[in-house]
């Protein structure tokens, strides 16, 4: 045993008990999963491609992405697959290895560090076949690859939970956001047919906007001192990893966690956020209004809504950056429910929202745990008895 092997571990090289092929060209019928009769998947570099009706391979495989830009990307399959000629499999597997666990190992030996250095991204055979690994006997390596797809099935789980929970969102936003709660009577507007209580308007009779400031970066400082105000890009309102400083003199420019901002220029230009403080950056745009007219969580959704981002895009010329201006968005149509309603109809789509974040809490937990027991398992640091 070498020093710092786990006891029973053998040193070997991926080569010596697996064989690569590569895939075959596309199937001439590929079809989308609900087109498909057979449901066969159609596997890529990159994953599952589409869907087709004959198998290439009968037996559970790895596929491992052979060139562009998803070369390394490791993927497992079901025992009926088709694999694209810009992928690998294993063709064959010596039986005292476990294919779920080489899986997993694969996976943890970052395959994608093997491609070439210049030129299109290529990972070749050899490289992968020269790769030297740690394996364990067979029947740690069928516990070891049952604990981790084990966590797998719960990350699957929690992101169909996600998936279904945002197309119920967005249903009920285009639903809630138009007919509202328990109307019968309907009547037309610039947003279609909506409750004949409900007001319509544009957003610029009933919202002012505030153009953020540019402040030169020789008058910015990386770390909070007093008198100083964090500057909030565009950026700063999805993470924390970048902070400026700039001098709290700009009071007009200032906005608080529950001001909702919009973004002028470039590629999240017309996108909403809030929950920050600050000086605004001069990208954005803070959107106030009556409070005793407008709930702010109502407009908050209004905002993402189909209708409203639909009708952004069509402010974007193809060929120049994208760019909105407050302008043009106090031109917008807007619905105008009594606030009571307003306020129900955010509740409601807003614990929705709530019940995503805790899984989406669920899921960053559970992936890191993933990501602790492979170092843990994969290396033999912690030991499982079969």
């Amino acid at each position: 045993m070498s020093e710092g092997m786990p006891e029973g571990w053998e040193v070997k090289k991926l080569g010596s008990f697996l064989k690569l092929t590569s895939g075959k060209s596309k199937p001439q019928k590929q079809q989308s999963k609900y087109n498909c009769k057979n449901q066969i998947p159609v596997f890529g570099g990159n994953g599952i491609t589409g869907y087709c009706e004959i198998p290439l391979l009968t037996n559970k495989t790895i596929i491992i992405g052979r060139v562009g830009e998803y070369c390394g990307c490791i993927h497992s399959s079901s025992d009926l697959v088709w694999v694209t000629d810009n992928a690998l499999y294993i063709k064959s597997i010596k039986a005292e290895h476990n294919i779920n666990f080489i899986f997993y190992l694969l996976v943890f030996s970052r395959i994608d560090r093997l491609r070439n250095k210049s030129g299109q991204p290529l990972v070749s055979q050899e490289p992968i076949y020269d790769l030297v690994v740690n394996i364990p006997p067979l029947p740690e390596q069928k516990k070891i690859a049952k604990i981790l797809t084990s966590v797998d099935e719960v990350i699957e789980t929690t992101e169909n939970q996600i998936n279904k929970l945002k197309e119920l969102k967005k249903g009920m936003m285009n639903e809630l956001l138009t007919k509202g709660i328990g109307h019968t009577e309907f009547k037309d507007s610039a947003v279609g047919m909506i409750p004949v209580e409900w007001k319509s308007c544009k957003l610029g009779e009933i919202c002012k906007f505030t153009q953020g400031t540019q402040v030169s970066a020789t008058d910015m400082v990386r770390y909070h001192e007093k008198g100083y105000v964090r500057y909030l890009y565009i950026r700063d309102f999805t993470r924390d990893d970048k902070l400026w400083y700039v001098e709290d003199i700009y009071p007009q420019k200032y906005v608080s966690i529950n001001d909702i901002v919009m973004a002028n220029t470039g590629h999240t230009s017309g996108t909403v956020y809030k929950g920050k403080h600050g000086v605004l950056s001069n990208n954005a745009f803070k959107i106030s209004f009556n409070l005793n007219t407008l709930d702010t969580n109502f407009l908050y959704l209004f905002l993402q809504s189909d209708f409203f981002c639909n009708k952004i895009k069509q402010l974007f010329n193809s060929a120049g950056q994208p760019h909105v201006g407050h302008g043009n968005i106090a031109k917008m149509p807007m619905v105008l429910p009594a606030i009571t309603e307003q306020q129900n109809i955010a509740n409601t789509l807003t614990s929705i929202n709530n019940n995503i974040e805790q899984k989406q809490t669920k899921l960053t937990q559970t992936k890191n745990l993933k990501k602790s027991l492979m170092a843990d398992l994969l290396t033999g640091r912690v030991r499982v008895k079969p």
